[in-house]
């Protein structure tokens, strides 16, 4: 049996977990694969879309 890593605990150094959550619904919503670099490239992508706007 193989064990992966948790994402969202991987990711809590760097991020609020409000905002992972955030992102693991929209991966869910997307029907994507949800893994730390998925995360992280989703909220990279929306703190760029609130800064510039």
């Amino acid at each position: 049996m193989v064990y992966k890593s948790d994402p969202v605990r991987t990711l809590l150094s760097k991020y609020p977990r409000l905002v992972i959550i955030k992102a693991a619904f929209y991966l869910l919503k997307e029907h994507e694969e949800i893994n730390v670099s998925t995360l992280e490239r989703t909220i990279q992508e929306e703190f760029e879309r609130c800064e510039s706007g």
